[in-house]
């Protein structure tokens, strides 16, 4: 049990140094990774995804987009002209309460957390950790919270959420 409570504040303190210096992941202090590219198929099975659309981004690249099927606002998109081997994802996920009001994502049984988790489970084993952490910090500072997996970079503020290769983008941009 201590090795557990160990490992799981060694991540807790892993993830917050990576969302130091403004809220930037640090590359050279990235967690571990269980892919090397993102592959539409597999990385979109199992999801609660409807109504497949394909597209060009707004940089002319191939878009597939979905929509999230339990949200009540929510579309998911992956975006590269391979699709076996896609430059970014990226989705938007809200759950409105009786009122119209947006429920925030903090609780692990929220629709969009669980989202998420399972989003964030095909690239590193510690996809809850992750989560409560990028989302926590996001909604206790109003900023973007983000950090770093092996080529790829997540972020997320506002029930948006991004999953990024690093090698691919501009990073001064």
């Amino acid at each position: 049990m201590k090795t557990v409570m160990r490992c799981s504040l060694l991540l807790i303190l892993t993830v917050s140094s990576l969302m130091g210096c403004g809220g930037k992941g640090d590359p050279d202090k990235a967690l571990p990774v269980k892919i090397s590219k993102i592959d539409a198929e597999p990385f979109v099975a199992g999801l609660p995804l409807v109504a497949r659309e394909s597209l060009l981004s707004g940089n002319g690249r191939k878009k597939t987009l979905w929509q999230i099927e339990g949200a009540s606002h929510g579309s998911f998109e992956i975006i590269g002209d391979d699709q076996h081997d896609a430059d970014q994802i990226g989705w938007q996920c809200h759950v409105l309460n009786a009122e119209g009001n947006i429920v925030p994502p903090a609780a692990r049984d929220h629709f969009c957390h669980r989202f998420f988790v399972t989003v964030l489970s095909r690239l590193t084993d510690d996809a809850e950790e992750l989560a409560d952490s990028l989302i926590g910090t996001a909604l206790r500072t109003g900023t973007t919270a983000d950090a770093v997996i092996g080529d790829f970079s997540v972020d997320t503020m506002d029930g948006f959420y991004f999953v990024r290769r690093i090698s691919r983008h501009d990073r001064s941009r």
